[in-house]
């Protein structure tokens, strides 16, 4: 059994948690022995300096290349002085490279205050970095001459630089580095020696997530305690993120040692952080078995919570006829009338008569139907309704808020070839009658319908040629024209369901990034990523269910994953992944559950109880060549 992958979020933590060095591509903070300044000339503090040349002797010799206009700078006030860099001479009058010499381009003027700063960037002849920052200044003798360059002393008495002391080191964190669930917004850092303050900046001390900075506010000392810095986000943490400590070496203890090496660390906050609650083992149990495993049926709510399911595939490729009452009360199915026609991959939905209209499919010879029936919950029994004008299988039945029903689109052989149908037709309950709708803006099948709070019909997905296109489908001019705003990409086979604030998500069906439609705008923006555990990350599963839930979440169950078993053969899922709008910078994502399906499932239906649970029914064999017949009842947590 392969067993599924550590959450992205985790594995990105679990990398950044490495001290930088041991990150790939890394330099090798240890290239040799500690690198120090041992002494300046002149010391800092001097007053009365009378010579132009400063000159900073080193622990072991220097990389002369490293010394450059940025890495060593000499100012007057707030003015960059010019110079050249060479090497020193030692006691013996040899070039000594552990001396480097900065000989201005002018004399230095009488009486100027020069400052002088050493960076992290100078190295050794062994490649290793300054271990701290170099600071000095000193004042020139207002007597020295002004236009005359007084070279160094013949005996150069460098001053000593005091010692700083050992370098810090991070010791801990609040997250831990790595930590993958944090539910906290505050971040502390802990160094093991009181620092400078002054040195803890928002360019030294950086919390970031995809390469950008987190704004927000240092307070330092933390708590009192001088080793101690906090970070306070301006808004909180987003669920289900990954982000990045980073403390540069440009801060220093307060005797002015430098950190000894930059410091990564990485955390992830929690999917569920800001009350993005997840669902449970628990909240899913077994139901009671079809007397007929299926695939490709319809499950249609009736009063008083039951569910009606009917035709489908009990043999992969054989429609049936066969049908089924899930009674709430008792938890048991019990068989109902058969379907006059055998039918798979047809369109069924609940009038509000209560009654059941079911239509098209593919029929037992393969061909594609026009014959309509209609279930009465009271007798059981089916009765012919009046055929559609065209026939059809995949395509979609969507009741309307008037009462009737679009049947929109799907696949048909009505021409003798399989083809992509592209009509649109509405029944009238009334009359038991069937009236043209228009053209479609574009041939489509596999697609979704979604009706919208405004009464229009959002059609997305399965388009002839796979082009990325939708259309709204209006019942007050009963015509579909094409969306302002096109998907990101071509989807079929895929799910899709009525959202938080009348938006509606797109997932599954190839594309691994789902989309929202936006109905004010018309437009279509990315809304999180659901590939299958352990699958190419590039793809969705086709055949899932996407279930709004309580608390604004959308449960994405199950599904088909093409090619995606041993040997190249197609993967019934048993996944679950949570949708919400909190994740993803705000604009939803999924969150993979670390559980599975008790069964797992692709074409299947998920149907509301009308008391809080889902009805789970169905889906491709996975155990014989028959369809599945157990099912699955979910209590969503709330």
């Amino acid at each position: 059994m392969r067993l599924p992958p550590l959450p992205s979020a985790l594995l990105l933590g679990t990398l950044l948690a490495l001290p930088a060095g041991t990150l790939p591509g890394a330099e090798d903070p240890d290239a040799g022995p500690p690198f120090k300044v041992t002494g300046t000339y002149p010391g800092d503090g001097r007053e009365g300096v009378l010579t132009d040349p400063v000159a900073v002797r080193f622990n072991r010799p220097l990389d002369l290349s490293s010394a450059t206009a940025t890495s060593l700078v000499l100012r007057n006030g707030a003015q960059k002085l010019a110079g050249a860099f060479s090497t020193g001479a030692g006691k013996g009058g040899e070039p000594d490279p552990r001396i480097l010499v900065w000989t201005p381009a002018a004399p230095l003027p009488p009486g100027a205050r020069i400052s002088l700063e050493g960076t992290l960037d100078l190295r050794s002849d062994l490649g290793r970095g300054l271990d701290d920052v170099l600071e000095i200044s000193f004042t020139v003798d207002p007597a020295k001459p002004a236009f005359t360059q007084t070279p160094l002393p013949g005996k150069v008495k460098f001053a000593r630089r005091p010692k700083v002391g050992p370098p810090p080191v991070v010791r801990w964190t609040d997250p831990l580095a790595g930590f993958g669930s944090v539910f906290s917004d505050r971040i502390r850092i802990r160094f093991n020696r009181p620092m400078n303050g002054g040195t803890l900046n928002p360019s030294t001390v950086r919390i970031l997530t995809g390469g950008a900075d987190v704004p927000g506010i240092l307070h330092y000392p933390s708590s009192g305690d001088p080793r101690e810095v906090e970070f306070l986000p301006e808004s909180p943490l987003f669920p289900g993120t990954s982000y990045q400590m980073l403390v540069t070496r440009e801060v220093r203890t307060e005797r002015g040692a430098n950190l000894r090496e930059e410091y990564r660390a990485g955390f992830s906050t929690s999917p569920f952080k800001e009350g993005v609650r997840p669902v449970r083992p628990e909240d899913f149990t077994p139901g009671p078995d079809l007397a007929l495993g299926r695939a490709f049926h319809t499950a249609s709510p009736l009063s008083g919570g039951d569910v009606l399911v009917a035709g489908g595939e009990g043999v992969p490729g054989a429609p049936t006829a066969v049908c089924e009452v899930f009674r709430r009360g008792s938890a048991t199915f019990e068989r109902a009338g058969d379907l006059g026609d055998s039918r798979r991959k047809h369109a069924a939905v609940t009038l509000k008569s209560g009654k059941v209209l079911v239509c098209g499919g593919f029929g037992a010879a393969g061909q594609t139907l026009a014959s309509a029936e209609l279930f009465d919950p009271l007798s059981g029994t089916w009765s012919p309704a009046s055929s559609m004008a065209s026939s059809r299988a995949h395509h979609t039945a969507t009741l309307l808020q008037d009462g009737r029903v679009l049947v929109a689109g799907g696949f048909t052989t009505a021409g003798g070839t399989f083809d992509y149908e592209g009509t649109a037709e509405v029944y009238h309950p009334t009359t038991d009658a069937w009236v043209p709708a228009g053209p479609l803006a574009w041939r489509r099948g596999g697609h979704t319908a979604t009706l919208l709070n405004d009464g229009k019909v959002l059609l997305a997905g399965g388009a002839r040629s796979q082009a990325a296109v939708a259309e709204l489908y209006d019942p007050a001019v009963n015509a579909c024209r094409r969306t302002a705003g096109d998907p990101a990409e071509h989807r079929i086979f895929h799910a899709a369901a009525l959202v938080r604030l009348g938006s509606v998500l797109l997932a599954g069906g190839g594309p691994a990034q789902a989309e929202r439609y936006e109905p004010e705008t018309e437009t279509f923006y990315p809304s999180g990523s659901c590939p299958p555990f352990g699958l190419p990350v590039s793809e969705s599963p086709w055949y899932p269910t996407l279930t709004p839930i309580p608390g604004g979440r959308a449960a994405f169950l199950g599904g088909l994953s093409l090619g995606g078993g041993g040997g190249g053969s197609d993967l019934v899922l048993a996944q679950i992944q949570l949708w919400d709008t909190r994740g993803g910078n705000g604009t939803g994502a999924f969150f993979p559950m670390l559980f599975f399906l008790p069964v797992p499932r692709a074409a299947h239906t998920v149907t509301p109880l009308g008391d809080g649970r889902f009805l789970v029914v169905g889906g491709l064999g996975t155990e014989t060549s028959f369809n599945e017949r157990r099912t699955t009842l979910f209590f969503p947590s709330n």
